[in-house]
């Protein structure tokens, strides 16, 4: 048997980050967006209250490259993304306030296909929850397309 194990990790891993030229050649005509799953896209989020927000504590978070969901009476108002901070304003905390259409919340296990529509449809990150419904974390557009 000739052969060599070049890397070793789940579908998304293996599409997501390649170990080598070889693997990249070997998964490059792969539909990415029907094998991984929004999950393994997703960052770490902390859930804040609006009215205890304070600007320099969101910009060591978003550092810390750590999303963050501001919320108001325990509803997600807006979702700050690590990648944002560079543009985050002091006055952008205070303007928040809880949106019209409620930010998207979808499911880990949904493959990056069926959630193109919310991206469409969302103003920013959205928010990613576990088969309990528990919020685990946000994904961005940014990182859905760099994983395609």
């Amino acid at each position: 048997m000739n052969g060599e194990l070049r890397q070793v990790g789940n579908g998304a891993d293996i599409l997501i980050n390649p170990s080598d030229d070889y693997v990249r050649r070997f998964v490059k005509d792969v539909n990415r967006s029907r094998v991984v799953k929004i999950g393994a896209l997703a960052q770490p989020l902390v859930m804040m209250a609006l009215q205890d927000a304070e600007y320099r504590q969101c910009q060591d978070i978003l550092n810390r490259n750590t999303g963050i969901a501001l919320c108001q009476d325990d509803t997600p108002c807006q979702v700050i993304a690590p990648d944002m901070v560079a543009h985050m304003s002091k006055d952008y905390i205070s303007n928040c306030s809880v949106p019209r259409d409620p930010i998207p919340v979808l499911s880990e296990n949904m493959c990056l296909e069926d959630c193109f529509s919310s991206f469409a449809q969302a103003d920013g990150p959205i928010l990613i929850h576990d088969k309990e419904g528990a919020i685990i974390g946000m994904v961005s557009l940014k990182s859905v397309v760099a994983a395609l």
